[in-house]
């Protein structure tokens, strides 16, 4: 996870929070219902070693949204519910393998995970916005028409122009 967060989650400035958040979702899948498949210990390493980048993709870019889409008023529970997250599901998984690995065995737990985070994929991509922040500094085509999309259903005002662009360092 942490090298997941030192190497991923960077990668939400320059191709946006969305697509990070999408692709950590998919090196989690891909990690966790591999393991099933796994026959060695170096598979089973290398696998879940995806499955924290993956995480460590996740956390710091759910915690950044987050932020940038709650009221100023709620943004400090906000973030911290997020952040909390990992933990709650942790210890659910838990509880969860108290019951499922005596039924299932161990793989269960990874194909539930993983299959929890297959079903989560497609609702990033229909429900969840691009970060604001990202729309406004790389201004991406449709810009202006996204930022005022998600501006409207955070009944904030919506921008008639974009601000100018800042340049490169």
């Amino acid at each position: 996870m942490m090298a997941g967060s030192m190497l991923l989650a960077p990668f939400g400035d320059a191709i946006g929070r969305r697509k990070l958040l999408t692709l950590s979702l998919a090196l989690i899948a891909t990690g966790m219902l591999g393991v099933v498949l796994a026959h060695t210990l170096t598979e089973l390493l290398v696998l879940r070693f995806i499955t924290g980048l993956g995480l460590g993709g996740v956390v710091p870019t759910m915690a950044t949204f987050a932020a940038e889409l709650s009221p100023q008023k709620s943004r400090n529970f906000a973030v911290t519910a997020v952040s909390s997250g990992y933990s709650l599901g942790a210890a659910l998984t838990g509880l969860a393998a108290l019951w499922m690995v005596p039924h299932w065995g161990w793989p269960s737990l990874f194909l539930l995970g993983g299959g929890l985070t297959v079903v989560t994929l497609p609702l990033v991509l229909k429900f969840l916005p691009e970060s604001l922040e990202f729309l406004l500094s790389k201004q991406p085509p449709r810009a202006l028409e996204r930022i005022n999309t998600t501006l409207r259903a955070l009944r904030q005002p919506a921008l008639a122009t974009l601000p100018r662009k800042a340049e490169a360092d």
